[in-house]
Protein backbone atom coordinates (compact mmCIF):
# COMPACT_ATOMS: atom_id res chain seq x y z
CA UNK A 1 0.00 0.00 0.00
CA UNK A 2 1.29 3.10 -1.11
CA UNK A 3 0.07 6.70 0.71
CA UNK A 4 -1.75 8.56 -1.40
CA UNK A 5 -1.97 12.58 -1.10
CA UNK A 6 -5.06 13.85 0.90
CA UNK A 7 -8.39 14.42 -1.30
CA UNK A 8 -8.20 17.63 -3.15
CA UNK A 9 -11.60 19.12 -1.11
CA UNK A 10 -9.38 18.86 1.69
CA UNK A 11 -6.63 21.04 0.06
CA UNK A 12 -9.15 23.22 -1.24
CA UNK A 13 -10.73 24.14 2.55
CA UNK A 14 -7.18 24.41 3.10
CA UNK A 15 -6.26 27.25 0.84
CA UNK A 16 -9.57 28.73 1.96
CA UNK A 17 -8.72 28.73 6.12
CA UNK A 18 -5.42 30.25 4.73
CA UNK A 19 -7.07 33.12 2.50
CA UNK A 20 -9.49 34.40 5.81
CA UNK A 21 -6.20 33.90 8.26
CA UNK A 22 -4.21 35.85 5.93
CA UNK A 23 -6.90 38.60 5.71
CA UNK A 24 -7.82 38.72 9.31
CA UNK A 25 -3.88 39.80 9.96
CA UNK A 26 -4.56 43.23 7.97
CA UNK A 27 -8.09 43.83 8.76
CA UNK A 28 -7.19 45.78 11.78
CA UNK A 29 -5.15 48.36 9.61
CA UNK A 30 -6.99 51.41 9.05
CA UNK A 31 -7.02 52.67 5.53
CA UNK A 32 -5.98 50.03 4.11
CA UNK A 33 -8.36 49.08 0.63
CA UNK A 34 -9.02 45.61 -0.54
CA UNK A 35 -6.72 46.16 -2.88
CA UNK A 36 -3.84 46.97 -0.43
CA UNK A 37 -4.77 43.09 1.19
CA UNK A 38 -4.22 41.73 -1.70
CA UNK A 39 -0.23 41.35 -1.17
CA UNK A 40 -0.75 39.81 1.75
CA UNK A 41 -3.23 37.51 1.03
CA UNK A 42 -1.43 36.33 -2.08
CA UNK A 43 1.66 36.23 0.57
CA UNK A 44 -0.26 33.95 2.92
CA UNK A 45 -1.43 31.80 0.00
CA UNK A 46 1.83 31.20 -0.95
CA UNK A 47 3.39 30.49 2.59
CA UNK A 48 0.68 27.99 2.49
CA UNK A 49 1.05 26.45 -0.79
CA UNK A 50 4.51 26.03 0.48
CA UNK A 51 3.72 24.08 3.16
CA UNK A 52 1.52 21.70 1.53
CA UNK A 53 3.78 20.96 -1.41
CA UNK A 54 6.64 20.12 0.95
CA UNK A 55 3.77 18.26 3.06
CA UNK A 56 3.16 16.41 -0.25
CA UNK A 57 6.66 15.80 -1.27
CA UNK A 58 7.54 14.15 2.15
CA UNK A 59 4.37 11.85 1.97
CA UNK A 60 5.61 10.86 -1.80
CA UNK A 61 8.73 9.62 -0.34
CA UNK A 62 7.50 7.40 1.84
CA UNK A 63 6.07 4.46 0.32
CA UNK A 64 3.72 2.02 3.26
CA UNK A 65 3.56 -1.70 2.52
CA UNK A 66 1.53 -2.23 5.41
CA UNK A 67 0.74 -0.45 9.11
CA UNK A 68 4.24 -1.52 10.00
CA UNK A 69 6.15 -1.61 7.07
CA UNK A 70 7.82 1.60 6.17
CA UNK A 71 10.56 3.00 3.54
CA UNK A 72 11.64 6.54 3.72
CA UNK A 73 13.39 8.06 0.23
CA UNK A 74 16.12 10.19 0.31
CA UNK A 75 17.02 9.90 4.49
CA UNK A 76 20.14 10.38 3.91
CA UNK A 77 22.36 11.89 1.69
CA UNK A 78 24.85 10.32 -1.00
CA UNK A 79 27.38 11.45 0.83
CA UNK A 80 26.92 10.11 4.18
CA UNK A 81 25.92 7.03 2.56
CA UNK A 82 29.75 7.28 0.56
CA UNK A 83 31.48 7.87 4.35
CA UNK A 84 30.11 4.92 6.13
CA UNK A 85 31.18 2.56 3.36
CA UNK A 86 34.81 4.30 2.40
CA UNK A 87 35.34 4.47 6.91
CA UNK A 88 34.31 0.71 7.18
CA UNK A 89 36.23 -0.65 4.35
CA UNK A 90 39.46 1.31 4.72
CA UNK A 91 39.53 -0.68 8.73
CA UNK A 92 41.71 -3.91 8.83
CA UNK A 93 38.85 -5.30 10.29
CA UNK A 94 37.01 -5.34 7.00
CA UNK A 95 39.51 -6.20 4.68
CA UNK A 96 40.52 -9.53 6.93
CA UNK A 97 36.88 -10.08 8.16
CA UNK A 98 36.64 -13.77 9.38
CA UNK A 99 32.95 -13.85 9.56
CA UNK A 100 31.78 -17.05 7.92
CA UNK A 101 28.69 -17.49 5.63
CA UNK A 102 25.77 -19.82 6.67
CA UNK A 103 23.03 -21.79 4.28
CA UNK A 104 20.35 -19.30 5.77
CA UNK A 105 22.58 -16.15 6.19
CA UNK A 106 24.77 -16.25 2.88
CA UNK A 107 26.37 -13.00 3.19
CA UNK A 108 29.40 -11.15 5.52
CA UNK A 109 28.85 -8.98 8.10
CA UNK A 110 30.93 -6.54 10.90
CA UNK A 111 29.11 -5.73 14.08
CA UNK A 112 30.35 -2.17 14.36
CA UNK A 113 29.46 -2.17 18.05
CA UNK A 114 30.81 -5.31 19.35
CA UNK A 115 34.22 -4.62 17.54
CA UNK A 116 34.38 -1.23 19.54
CA UNK A 117 33.11 -2.44 22.87
CA UNK A 118 34.24 -6.11 23.33
CA UNK A 119 37.13 -7.08 20.93
CA UNK A 120 40.07 -8.43 22.00
CA UNK A 121 42.45 -9.63 19.24
CA UNK A 122 45.35 -7.08 19.67
CA UNK A 123 46.73 -8.51 16.56
CA UNK A 124 43.97 -6.45 14.22
CA UNK A 125 43.51 -2.63 14.87
CA UNK A 126 40.48 -1.04 15.74
CA UNK A 127 40.72 1.98 13.62
CA UNK A 128 38.32 3.64 11.93
CA UNK A 129 35.60 1.31 13.72
CA UNK A 130 34.07 3.82 16.45
CA UNK A 131 34.09 6.54 13.80
CA UNK A 132 32.09 3.78 11.94
CA UNK A 133 29.84 2.90 14.87
CA UNK A 134 29.02 7.04 15.50
CA UNK A 135 28.21 7.27 11.92
CA UNK A 136 25.80 4.40 12.15
CA UNK A 137 23.89 5.15 15.64
CA UNK A 138 23.21 8.75 14.15
CA UNK A 139 21.69 7.92 10.80
CA UNK A 140 19.56 4.88 12.84
CA UNK A 141 18.63 7.17 15.65
CA UNK A 142 17.42 9.57 12.82
CA UNK A 143 14.90 6.62 11.28
CA UNK A 144 14.08 5.55 14.79
CA UNK A 145 13.03 9.03 15.75
CA UNK A 146 11.00 9.57 12.35
CA UNK A 147 9.52 5.76 12.67
CA UNK A 148 8.24 6.43 16.05
CA UNK A 149 6.43 9.71 15.17
CA UNK A 150 4.88 8.46 11.49
CA UNK A 151 3.66 5.63 13.01
CA UNK A 152 0.52 6.63 14.75
CA UNK A 153 -0.40 2.60 15.61
CA UNK A 154 2.31 1.96 17.69
CA UNK A 155 2.45 5.87 19.20
CA UNK A 156 -1.11 5.17 20.41
CA UNK A 157 -1.38 1.80 21.67
CA UNK A 158 1.91 1.23 23.00
CA UNK A 159 3.44 4.65 24.04
CA UNK A 160 5.10 3.01 26.97
CA UNK A 161 7.03 -0.10 25.52
CA UNK A 162 9.97 1.34 24.07
CA UNK A 163 11.41 3.46 26.67
CA UNK A 164 14.92 1.44 27.27
CA UNK A 165 15.94 0.13 24.25
CA UNK A 166 19.63 -0.57 23.27
CA UNK A 167 20.99 -1.30 19.52
CA UNK A 168 23.94 -2.88 17.87
CA UNK A 169 24.88 -1.86 14.85
CA UNK A 170 26.09 -4.23 11.98
CA UNK A 171 27.57 -3.23 8.30
CA UNK A 172 26.44 -6.41 6.43
CA UNK A 173 27.69 -6.75 2.50
CA UNK A 174 25.84 -9.39 -0.10
CA UNK A 175 28.69 -9.94 -2.92
CA UNK A 176 27.24 -11.62 -6.36
CA UNK A 177 25.76 -14.82 -5.33
CA UNK A 178 25.11 -14.17 -1.72
CA UNK A 179 21.51 -13.94 -0.38
CA UNK A 180 19.81 -13.89 3.23
CA UNK A 181 17.10 -16.56 3.55
CA UNK A 182 13.31 -16.32 4.82
CA UNK A 183 13.59 -15.23 8.63
CA UNK A 184 12.04 -13.08 11.29
CA UNK A 185 14.55 -10.78 13.44
CA UNK A 186 14.64 -12.55 17.16
CA UNK A 187 16.74 -14.00 19.74
CA UNK A 188 16.14 -15.91 22.69
CA UNK A 189 18.57 -13.81 25.10
CA UNK A 190 16.25 -10.90 24.56
CA UNK A 191 13.61 -9.12 22.77
CA UNK A 192 14.28 -7.12 19.58
CA UNK A 193 11.62 -5.04 18.72
CA UNK A 194 12.45 -2.87 15.60
CA UNK A 195 14.35 -3.52 12.59
CA UNK A 196 16.23 -1.25 10.21
CA UNK A 197 17.97 -1.29 7.02
CA UNK A 198 20.08 1.18 6.01
CA UNK A 199 20.63 1.11 1.90
CA UNK A 200 24.45 2.34 1.65
CA UNK A 201 23.77 1.88 -2.33
CA UNK A 202 22.34 0.79 -5.54
CA UNK A 203 24.56 0.05 -7.96
CA UNK A 204 23.86 -4.00 -8.17
CA UNK A 205 20.96 -6.50 -9.53
CA UNK A 206 19.07 -8.15 -7.59
CA UNK A 207 19.22 -7.98 -3.68
CA UNK A 208 15.40 -6.77 -3.45
CA UNK A 209 14.22 -7.18 0.42
CA UNK A 210 10.64 -9.62 0.46
CA UNK A 211 8.31 -9.64 2.90
CA UNK A 212 6.40 -13.10 2.64
CA UNK A 213 3.02 -12.11 4.47
CA UNK A 214 2.70 -8.88 2.74
CA UNK A 215 3.66 -10.31 -0.63
CA UNK A 216 5.97 -7.44 -1.44
CA UNK A 217 8.76 -6.68 -2.53
CA UNK A 218 11.25 -3.77 -1.33
CA UNK A 219 13.66 -2.45 -3.73
CA UNK A 220 16.96 -1.30 -2.42
CA UNK A 221 17.45 2.62 -2.75
CA UNK A 222 20.62 4.28 -1.56
CA UNK A 223 20.34 6.50 1.18
CA UNK A 224 16.57 5.47 2.27
CA UNK A 225 16.41 3.26 5.10
CA UNK A 226 13.29 0.16 5.45
CA UNK A 227 11.90 0.23 8.96
CA UNK A 228 9.44 -2.65 10.39
CA UNK A 229 8.64 -4.73 13.54
CA UNK A 230 10.30 -7.78 14.66
CA UNK A 231 7.48 -10.72 15.02
CA UNK A 232 6.32 -13.47 12.60
CA UNK A 233 4.61 -10.78 10.75
CA UNK A 234 7.66 -9.57 9.24
CA UNK A 235 9.11 -12.48 8.06
CA UNK A 236 11.51 -11.47 4.72
CA UNK A 237 14.62 -12.37 3.47
CA UNK A 238 17.39 -10.53 1.03
CA UNK A 239 16.93 -11.66 -2.53
CA UNK A 240 20.05 -13.18 -4.06
CA UNK A 241 22.37 -10.42 -5.61
CA UNK A 242 23.08 -10.94 -9.15
CA UNK A 243 25.28 -8.37 -9.78
CA UNK A 244 28.17 -6.33 -7.84
CA UNK A 245 27.89 -5.88 -3.82
CA UNK A 246 24.79 -4.96 -2.00
CA UNK A 247 25.70 -2.70 0.99
CA UNK A 248 23.72 -2.51 3.99
CA UNK A 249 23.60 -1.08 8.10
CA UNK A 250 21.33 -3.00 9.71
CA UNK A 251 19.90 -3.00 13.44
CA UNK A 252 17.39 -4.28 15.70
CA UNK A 253 16.58 -1.90 18.68
CA UNK A 254 15.96 -4.60 21.91
CA UNK A 255 14.74 -4.39 25.47
CA UNK A 256 17.11 -3.85 27.75
CA UNK A 257 14.81 -4.45 30.87
CA UNK A 258 13.61 -7.49 28.82
CA UNK A 259 17.56 -8.79 28.77
CA UNK A 260 18.56 -8.49 32.21
CA UNK A 261 15.37 -10.89 33.16
CA UNK A 262 16.53 -13.57 30.56
CA UNK A 263 19.91 -15.22 31.63
CA UNK A 264 21.67 -17.26 28.84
Amino acid sequence: MIVTCPRSSVVEQGFCKAQVASSNLVRGSRGISSVGRAPALQAGCQRFESAILHFFYRIMQLPKYSDFIYQYYNFYTEEECDEVVKTVESTEFYQKNPDPKTRVRNNRCLNLSYLTEFWDNDSLSIEGIPEATMMSHNMIMKAHRQYMKDNKLLKAYMPDYYHKLGAEYFYRYYDESDYYDWHFDASKFTEHVHSYIVYLNDDFEGGDTLFLTQKKRVKPKKGSVLCFTCDFYSIHKGARVTKGTKKILWTCTKRIDFQTRVKP
